[in-house]
């Protein structure tokens, strides 16, 4: 208990020399209990189970973020093909595309395995 006085007191004493010294101790000494609460699960009641609760968010992150660098071109334009049938009845011109594909942040996650936008981005006129 001394010894946490005394280093205590010589923080103090160092306080007008130096603050920011005395803030992160201050900030090193700070106890902070964060948790997260109960999470919905796939069926939809809430669990408080550290397990479920870790595959929820994991599940959640590898839908929302992706790896940019991890592309398959090949795939990628098969993806396009076989929806281009899916299309006929919409009518796009190359302005209002190449409007959108510049809109696009190059990192944006892409819905399920579809093409990432940094290439579709690349791929604009």
């Amino acid at each position: 208990m001394k010894k946490i006085n005394t280093e205590e007191d010589d923080v103090i004493a160092l306080i007008e020399e130096n603050p920011k010294f005395f803030y992160s101790y201050v900030k090193k000494k700070k106890k902070v209990r964060s948790s997260i609460g109960p999470l919905k699960a796939q069926e939809g009641g809430l669990t408080d189970d550290p397990l479920q609760k870790a595959e929820l968010l994991q599940s959640q992150y590898v839908q929302v973020f992706s790896d940019p660098t991890a592309v398959n071109v090949d795939e990628a334009i098969e993806n396009i093909e076989e929806r281009t049938e899916e299309l006929v009845d919409f009518v796009f011109t190359p302005t209002c595309i190449e409007e959108a594909l510049s809109e696009l942040h190059p990192y944006s996650a892409a819905p399920n395995e579809d093409v990432p936008a940094k290439i579709l981005r690349e791929c604009r006129g």
